[in-house]
């Protein structure tokens, strides 16, 4: 009666079942379990579904990458900003960047309120490779007057920084989550020193 017939989610022979929903949206595998509803892209499969484009306020990207969020919806990434305790949702209208020139802290306030006028400036696009794409990683740049994390297809600094102006280039983690921050095999995650509770594999 809905009209939408779909792969059966794990199912086999390519069987088809009747989905309460078309199940056909960016965010969902267009398959359904046995009892109707909808299967969707889990949040450990990082798949991209929009893209917040760099401001271009930095001399590093501050693009924001959308993510699916395991519920079919698609929304940007969620961490503490900052030396924050409480999450900070990265939007269209909603940032995690410093404030003022004298201030190196970042603050999960309105996108206008950050700081663009020039260096120092700050900002934080993620803040673990969890947080990009599963074909990028987390990287953090910093050097006298700017700090910045973001998503990028390496942090090699052949590619971060081919002029090789940027003193400081490492890939970015976050320690206090639950798995210890997302680092390469053979590394672990440790807070940088200093002083805003930012995390880099070594």
């Amino acid at each position: 009666m809905s009209g939408n017939c779909v792969t059966k989610y794990n199912g086999t022979g390519g069987a088809k079942i009747c989905c309460d929903t078309a199940c056909n949206g960016m965010c969902d595998g267009n398959a359904c379990d046995s009892g109707g509803a909808c299967h969707h892209i889990p949040v450990s499969a990082r798949q991209q579904c929009g893209m917040i484009q760099s401001t271009g306020n930095h001399s590093y990207s501050d693009a924001v990458y959308l993510l699916c969020d395991g519920q079919g919806g698609c929304s940007g990434p969620t961490f503490k900003c900052g030396n924050s305790t409480t999450g900070c949702t990265l939007s269209s209208t909603q940032a995690c960047c410093n404030q003022t020139y004298t201030d190196p802290a970042t603050y999960c306030i309105a996108e206008a309120a950050c700081y663009i006028s020039g260096p120092p400036s700050n900002s934080e696009s993620c803040k673990d490779t969890l947080d990009c794409p599963s074909n990028m990683v987390c990287c953090k740049v910093e050097g006298y007057g700017f700090r910045g994390e973001f998503c990028s297809s390496s942090c090699d600094r052949s590619v971060v920084d081919p002029t090789n102006s940027i003193p400081n280039v490492n890939q970015a983690c976050d320690p206090t989550r639950s798995n210890g921050g997302t680092c390469p095999t053979g590394q672990s995650c440790a807070i940088d020193g200093d002083g805003n509770s930012e995390g880099i594999c070594g």
